[in-house]
């Protein structure tokens, strides 16, 4: 990528740039977030790339669209594969008892 930019200067190389600082933020906050919170939504939420008020639907496409590409890539990392399994499992959990105690509110957060 650096190797890339040095070279070109055009705006899609920048924009990749951009994309993957964006990307790098991201894992960063991830990780922060992971620190002594692995069982709570916000790191769940996190994880599958979904709003605090995201539905059980939202979760449910993000998860699908995240696994299908992670299981098809030839040198998937299986620790990754782990963390989004056990991200959509709290999820699920959270929103479904959400769901018993709100009188069926399927939001993360009220």
């Amino acid at each position: 990528l650096d190797y890339a930019t040095s070279c070109n200067k055009d705006s899609d190389v920048r924009a990749l740039k951009r994309a993957v600082d964006q990307l790098d933020e991201h894992l960063q906050t991830v990780k922060n977030t992971r620190k002594g919170t692995r069982d709570k939504p916000e790191w769940a939420c996190l994880m599958l790339g979904v709003e605090p008020t995201a539905t059980l639907d939202e979760v449910e496409r993000s998860y699908s669209t995240i696994s299908q590409r992670m299981r098809s890539a030839e040198s998937s990392n299986p620790e990754r594969i782990y963390q989004v399994d056990e991200a959509v499992k709290i999820l699920r959990e959270h929103l479904r008892f959400a769901a018993r105690t709100r009188q069926g509110r399927r939001r993360l957060v009220e």
